[in-house]
């Protein structure tokens, strides 16, 4: 019996045979014994036959999981029963991926390669819902299915499919189709192809060195649109020192979506502080700075309109974080200098130049928060209540700046349809006019008192 189940390798096959047999000597037993006897033998084979399929079962066809925590990369490959092809293909792609698997120490990546018989008992794999089914059994973040199918014997080609799929936790519905399909589509050009297997299988270290570097690029995606910005910009900045010397095509394109991903992490990584300090009064000058700075050496090397205005925001925001109006200032006027074509209404540094005349708090400036205000009324390139609450968190360090008061009362006078009017403090209109009136800005002060909410 040892070497029947040797020579069978404990595959499917071997576990109906000996089914076969013991229900032949079960039969035999009830015959030669009687009733009694034959059913405590009979119960004892099988259970000797349950923990034998078990054992098989446990050893070959339970499906391998990921370590907790881990990002898991799981491999189906399908070569139809060929042994050599299968062997080949994990051997040049597979392992090439394992080789790399440790490059990037931020995120190690863990190979999980099914082996020939868990493939085999897989059924509708084409189905994403099974793709995904089993990306959840073993934990796995990334799933690479690929079939093999051999051009017949005279051939020495075969028909290659590759389809990714990713699947994470942390991701909406929406964004985990969005970059399911990103993922995807490095593997565009082998949804079919005919590879030759004796010149062609070097070509898939190639393609494993790639989705590698695509791994790591959704990885980074996933962190930024997970609420890491930070920690997506350090993966995305150690993986552009790893490819800075390399030419080919592929990584010509990496490189360029690397720069505008860090590009977009710095934004966010902004966009995080400027909303740390409305909500929280917390504002970490020296996280900005670094960030913006690179940022800086960045656009010179891509030309982006909205990474280009948004950088110049975020600057300002910065400098008045310091105390520089000045500096803050000139950022705006650059945006002006530079994007002159972009409608007014379409301007979302307008909101940046109305607040900080309203904080530099002169006078002879009080109409003019007006006047800057007011051309806000038809703008929709920011959402008004984050400007609101910026307002609000520098009035409370400065709460006798007249300025901002009548920068938070325009600011909802003119978008009124987009705010709740009950958010302005009750007596705040009375208190603007009473401060006009005390410095002989009468005439301002009776226009204020004629605003109607």
């Amino acid at each position: 019996m040892g070497e029947l189940i040797k020579n069978l390798n404990f595959s499917i096959k071997s576990i109906f045979i000996i089914f076969s047999i013991m229900m032949m000597g079960i039969i035999i037993v009830f015959v030669k014994l009687g009733f009694k006897n034959g059913l405590i033998i009979s119960i004892i084979l099988l259970v000797l036959f349950g923990c034998y399929a078990k054992y098989v079962h446990n050893l070959y066809y339970k499906l391998p999981k990921n370590k907790r925590d881990a990002i898991g990369i799981l491999f189906y490959i399908n070569t139809h029963g060929n042994h050599l092809d299968y062997k080949s293909i994990t051997n040049k792609f597979c392992e090439r991926f394992e080789e790399l698997s440790e490059m990037i120490q931020q995120y190690k990546l863990y190979p999980i390669i099914l082996t020939e018989k868990q493939v085999s008992v897989i059924k509708n794999i084409s189905i994403d819902n099974t793709k995904i089914n089993l990306l959840n059994k073993t934990n796995c973040d990334f799933g690479i299915f690929m079939k093999a199918t051999d051009c017949g014997q005279s051939s020495d080609e075969y028909e290659l499919q590759i389809h990714g799929t990713l699947s994470h936790p942390k991701l909406n519905n929406d964004l985990d189709k969005l970059l399911s399909h990103n993922f995807n589509y490095v593997f565009q050009d082998l949804h079919s192809n005919t590879i030759n297997k004796k010149n062609d299988l070097e070509n898939l270290q190639i393609l494993s060195t790639q989705l590698y570097y695509i791994c790591q690029l959704m990885i980074g995606a996933i962190d930024k649109y997970s609420g890491f910005p930070q920690r997506a910009l350090k993966l995305f900045m150690e993986m552009e020192s790893k490819i800075n010397n390399a030419s080919s095509k592929f990584y010509r394109q990496l490189f360029l979506i690397l720069k505008y991903e860090i590009c977009s992490c710095i934004i966010a990584i902004a966009d995080t502080e400027y909303k740390n300090f409305i909500f929280d009064g917390i504002y970490n000058k020296d996280v900005v700075k670094e960030s913006l700075d690179i940022m800086k050496d960045t656009l010179r090397k891509i030309s982006h309109i909205n990474f280009t205005i948004n950088y110049h925001l975020a600057k300002s925001v910065y400098h008045v974080m310091c105390g520089n109006i000045i500096e803050a200032k000139g950022e705006i006027s650059l945006l002006d200098k530079y994007f002159k074509t972009i409608e007014f209404n379409q301007r979302p540094w307008i909101y940046s130049e109305a607040f900080l005349v309203a904080l530099e708090n002169k006078p002879n400036k009080y109409k003019t928060i007006n006047t800057k205000y007011k051309t806000l009324k038809n703008n929709k390139t920011q959402e008004p209540l984050n400007i609101y609450y910026f307002i609000i968190a520098f009035l409370e360090r400065q709460p006798n700046n007249l300025g901002l008061k009548l920068a938070q009362l325009l600011l909802v006078y003119y978008k009124k349809d987009e705010f709740n009017i009950n958010i302005l403090p009750e007596n705040l209109q009375q208190e603007i006019v009473l401060e006009l009136n005390n410095l002989n800005q009468c005439n301002f002060a009776r226009f204020i008192e004629d605003l109607r909410f």
